[in-house]
């Protein structure tokens, strides 16, 4: 069980905001999660925005109700108020899901 970075797929949206996606291999199901989202080690968790499979966009807030299907598409976007400087960054995604337990992912790439 796990959440998967879709390699490649870290973009540049514009100046200030950036994309990814990740594979839910966790569970099909619903429930409580924590979400928490770094960028280069800093926590842009209120800066993001999470789209499981076919619902909307939506805030990530720290802890929030979702569901997901077991192999579903998250499109993740970090939007900060500054720009994000071009180059090689690392993301890490970390998730805390009531009964379930812990579960991360860490990747580097470049936008």
């Amino acid at each position: 069980m796990s959440l998967r970075y879709i390699e490649g797929s870290l973009r540049r949206i514009n100046e200030n905001s950036i994309g990814f996606k990740l594979i839910n291999y966790i569970e099909s199901g619903a429930g409580y999660i924590n979400l928490k989202v770094l960028l280069d080690g800093e926590d842009v968790t209120e800066e993001s925005s999470i789209k499981i499979g076919g619902q909307e966009e939506r805030k990530v807030k720290p802890y929030m109700f979702v569901s997901s299907n077991y192999g579903d598409e998250v499109a993740v976007t970090i939007s900060r108020e500054k720009p994000i400087r071009k180059g090689p960054h690392k993301i890490k995604v970390e998730c805390t899901i009531d009964m379930l337990g812990f579960y991360s992912t860490e990747f580097e790439g470049e936008v």
